[in-house]
């Protein structure tokens, strides 16, 4: 694979995974197959291919994320560390590969230098499984079960158990889930009642935090069949039907989410409008206009907008201008 095609690879893995969503040294004994020889050597004059930020996008811009240690004194491989760690890899194609890795072990040097080096140890280790992930090209895989459990597989021979456990146990418990009501509903040996009794066994195993987001997707889902039936009505009317079928608490969670949905829309549509009238053509993102772009994309969003608007605009998903 070319270091661009690398790079690439890294940018849409860390992009489409914010849509609602990657060989650095040899990880511990124990810890899966062994990557090739570091990228981010020393001497790395050129980053791993097409990145998101050069101009900006996250110098001097806060941290998201967290490293915690435990009792031992251990470093936590947590969400909060994935979440640091996809945060250094936002800029990935325009640091070098040393300076990516060195500004990862500044910002974590105030832990000390023991945790640091751990902690830096666990990041070439993700970057490791994201390039086989990358590499695995999961994408070509007709049967999302067969998805599913390359995907797993990967993170525990890349990450090992505690640390892929740590980072995607959540996400793993959603997609086995999702996959297990498919069965259910495609299953044509069950009648509807049993189908139905089996589907609420199937989500009362869900963890408590996933049981909640899943009811609010589901009342996200029902609102926006009602919603299209009301959608010529103001908005106090809205509020006031949904109040009454789904309750206040409720209406007013909704009335948050519409806000943000149009806050998102506004500023998509005013990136495009700005896109258009400089001229812009997002065939050339990645070539000769990428500085232009990426200037743009910094005005108009943060850095984690940034990488979803990136990766949207890579798929031709972005509204068309006055569309």
């Amino acid at each position: 694979m070319s270091p661009r095609r690398a790079g690439l690879g890294l940018v849409a893995l860390l992009g489409v995974a914010a849509l609602g969503w990657w060989r650095w040294p040899a990880p511990a004994a124990g810890h899966g197959p062994q990557p090739a020889p570091p990228t981010l050597a020393a001497d790395a004059t050129q980053g791993p291919g097409a990145g998101l930020h050069r101009d900006g996008g996250l110098r001097g811009a806060a941290w998201d994320g967290a490293l915690q240690v435990d009792a031992a004194g251990q470093v936590v491989p947590n969400l909060g560390l994935r979440r640091l760690f996809d945060h250094a890899l936002a800029e990935v194609g325009e640091r070098s590969d040393a300076a990516l890795r060195a500004r990862l072990a500044e910002h974590l040097a105030r832990h000390g230098p023991r945790v640091a080096a751990e902690a830096v140890g666990l990041f070439d280790r993700y970057v490791a499984y994201l390039r086989a992930l990358d590499n695995a090209a999961l994408s070509t895989l007709d049967d999302a079960e067969a998805r599913h459990a390359r995907a797993v597989a990967l993170r525990r021979a890349w990450l090992g158990e505690r640390m892929a456990e740590g980072f995607f146990a959540a996400e793993e418990a959603r997609a086995a889930h999702g996959l297990a009501r498919r069965a259910l509903v495609a299953d044509e040996r069950l009648d509807a009642a049993e189908r139905q009794r089996r589907l609420e066994a199937l989500d009362a195993t869900l963890p408590p935090e996933l049981a909640a987001a899943r009811r609010e997707a589901g009342l996200a889902a029902r609102a926006e069949s009602l919603d299209a039936a009301l959608a010529a009505r103001p908005a106090v009317e809205r509020h006031h039907e949904r109040a009454q079928r789904f309750g206040q608490a409720a209406a007013q969670r909704l009335a948050l989410l519409d806000a943000q949905r149009a806050d998102w829309d506004a500023r998509v549509a005013a990136y495009v409008r700005e896109r258009q009238r400089l001229g812009l053509d997002p065939a050339q993102a990645e070539g000769p206009q990428r500085a232009a772009f990426e200037q743009l994309r910094a005005r108009h969003f943060d850095t984690p907008s940034q990488r979803r608007v990136a990766s949207l605009e890579a798929i031709g998903a972005l509204p068309a201008p006055g569309g």
